[in-house]
């Protein structure tokens, strides 16, 4: 660049001492016009003469100017646009290498990315791996819990449902004996009585009201049905179990009303082939009565 610069300062001091030299020229044409116009030639002609001159030179003068004007410019011209052309390719180069700089950083940086992201996904896919985990114990956990509460809920219930149905029981069996005794049936009110004991001891509810209704109605019943008479036993032996020594003497007095009773059964045939309607054919197993 300072060598195009040097150039350019001597190729101007060229044209100026060309410029120069045209003018002294012109001087030296000027005196030569002058030094060889005739004697005799009149003013007029002489100053007219001397104006052509004049204007031929100042044209010539111009036209040097112009011509190194024009030189110059080229120059300048040639400068400006190598400088431009120069620059341009370095501006080309250094973008083609910033380019290719910022393609391996991109490269670089995307590399790095998949790697992180694929680090991400890894844990990721640990979490969540972890959180099924935990969510499985947690949801076999609570879904064990819930089945446990639910299944003794139910069995509450059901042992509810159950209650509920003994208690129904006993007030059904209770009431037919009441209805019985009042109709004089007294051997049918006497079962429906053990009925009713049974399952109010399997309630655990008190028992004494029940043992009164034995020692009521035990004095009118004449002859005890087989079945009747096996239950009975049972039941004061799991009163005796169950209660020790309290109601003692209500068992005792009971005991003392039906042990020495007839007790009675049907033949097997007859129970077989029984029709509503006919008479039942009994036979006495324990404690006949005398005829």
């Amino acid at each position: 660049m300072k060598r195009i610069l040097i150039l350019c300062f001597f190729l101007s001091l060229f044209f100026y001492d060309y410029s120069q030299k045209q003018q002294v020229k012109i001087d030296s044409i000027k005196t030569v016009y002058v030094n060889v116009i005739p004697a005799n030639t009149k003013e007029e002609d002489i100053y007219k003469l001397l104006y052509e001159n004049q204007k031929k030179a100042s044209e010539d003068l111009r036209n040097t100017q112009q011509w190194a004007i024009g030189i110059v410019a080229v120059f300048i011209a040639l400068i400006l646009g190598s400088q431009i052309y120069f620059n341009w390719k370095i501006n080309k180069q250094e973008l083609t290498n910033i380019n290719s700089e910022l393609e391996s950083k991109i490269k670089v940086l995307e590399l790095h990315i998949s790697s992180k992201r694929e680090e991400d996904n890894t844990k990721l896919e640990t979490t969540f791996e972890k959180l099924g985990i935990r969510l499985k114990t947690n949801i076999d956990e609570k879904t064990s819990s819930f089945k446990e509460i639910m299944e003794s809920k139910l069995e509450s219930v059901s042992k509810s449902s159950k209650n509920d149905l003994k208690i129904l029981e006993y007030k059904i069996s209770e009431s037919k004996a009441d209805i019985y005794m009042l109709k004089g049936w007294t051997g049918n009110a006497f079962s429906s009585y053990i009925d009713a004991a049974i399952i109010r001891l399997d309630l655990g509810y008190a028992i004494e009201y029940d043992l009164d209704d034995f020692i009521k109605v035990l004095p009118k019943v004449k002859e005890i049905f087989r079945r009747d008479y096996e239950r009975l036993e049972k039941l004061i032996t799991d009163i005796r179990e169950k209660h020790k020594d309290k109601f003692e003497s209500q068992l005792k007095e009971i005991e003392e009303n039906y042990k020495n009773k007839p007790v009675y059964d049907y033949e097997s045939k007859f129970l077989e082939t029984y029709v509503p309607g006919t008479p039942a054919k009994r036979i006495f197993i324990k404690n006949a009565p005398v005829d």
